[in-house]
């Protein structure tokens, strides 16, 4: 299952013609595990970050428990906010299909300006998985 074992490697990929990303044997991605895509976008670097759906709502099930041990007000809002971020940083929620594949929604190609054909590097974080663009070359050869 995505996300259950921890995640150890890097490789490159390209986008397929339907914005489709093959995911590498390291991920121990299985045909119809959920995962959480999380969008993030600088003017120097964007990225998506995959993580199995089940960690992700695990980690605000934990914050929601500390919310609700907070002893004070002002412990409990710091904690209410930061439940809001997570929740806000999720964009998508989708099935990896029968081959190992994710289908990445327009609308988060569209935000990283990610196309069809463009190269990724993909690498292991822990129980994530981030998929960044690879910049070009730009050194000159001699």
């Amino acid at each position: 299952m995505f996300g259950e074992k921890y995640i150890i490697g890097k490789t490159d990929t390209t986008m397929e013609e339907r914005r489709r990303i093959c995911l590498p044997k390291f991920t121990h991605a299985e045909p119809g595990d959920e995962v959480v895509l999380r969008a993030f976008y600088s003017e120097n670097d964007t990225y998506l970050k995959i993580t199995g759906y089940h960690e992700f709502f695990e980690m605000i099930e934990k914050v929601r428990e500390f919310r609700d041990t907070a002893t004070t007000m002002d412990e409990y809002n710091k904690l209410n906010l930061k439940l809001e971020y997570m929740c806000r940083q999720l964009d998508a929620a989708l099935t990896i299909d029968k081959q190992r594949r994710l289908l990445i929604p327009v609308h988060i190609t569209e935000q990283l300006n990610w196309y069809p054909y463009d190269q990724f590097d993909m690498e292991g974080l822990g129980t994530s998985l981030l998929i960044r663009k690879r910049k070009p070359n730009t050194t000159k050869k001699p």
